[in-house]
């Protein structure tokens, strides 16, 4: 799942994870995620971010073949709420996904996509900000994902690689806790004016 926007003309992507736990599901069961998982940022995400965040789609993808069911979620017209000087574009905020088990295939992140100046101070990121966005991310998960995801999707970590060398399968792995590690402002590059598309 991806979940697409653009700052001052640079593309911001953030990507989602999703099992299905009740067996194969059919192309009315992928959009119907994709719409949810849309619906559920439009509703707590986007109020988050800065105006200057201009929302364009989700983009969900089945990976049980190279063909896989797709859906394709409009985010048009839903921009960031917050008003206020937007940070650079490379301003972000990591949020870290953990499913309990150790290793780097155990756990997942998004880069939030703008920062608010006012929401900064110096290197550091407004803790009572920081706090509403794992709450929103939290919601991804059991047992108050009843109320976002359609039944019987589960919000996961996806790997494909271990120690460098490629699964034949993937490996899916529930998410059980959000967290924000530190308050230091991270850095996205990629999401400089001319670095990224």
């Amino acid at each position: 799942m991806t979940i697409e926007g653009h700052v001052d003309g640079q593309l911001t992507i953030n990507d989602l994870a999703f099992r299905s736990s009740i067996g194969p599901r059919s192309a009315a069961d992928v959009f119907q995620l994709a719409n949810a998982v849309g619906q559920w940022y439009i509703g707590f995400m986007v109020t988050l971010l800065n105006e200057a965040w201009i929302g364009s789609r989700v983009t969900a993808k089945g990976l049980t073949n190279q063909n896989g069911l797709t859906a394709e979620v409009s985010l048009l017209g839903n921009d960031g709420a917050i008003t206020g000087e937007a940070a650079p574009n490379n301003c972000s905020m990591c949020v870290s996904f953990r499913t309990g088990a150790a290793g780097r295939s155990n756990r997942g992140r998004n880069y939030i996509p703008v920062l608010t100046n006012s929401q900064v101070s110096g290197n550091m990121i407004d803790s009572a900000w920081a706090a509403d966005v794992v709450a929103a991310y939290a919601m991804l998960t059991f047992p108050a994902s009843v109320d976002v995801l359609p039944g019987g999707w589960i919000w996961v970590v996806l790997s494909r690689f271990s120690g460098g060398v490629e699964r034949t399968v993937g490996q899916f792995t529930e998410i059980n806790n959000v967290l924000v590690s530190d308050l230091v402002v991270d850095s996205q590059r990629r999401r400089l004016p001319g670095r990224g598309r």
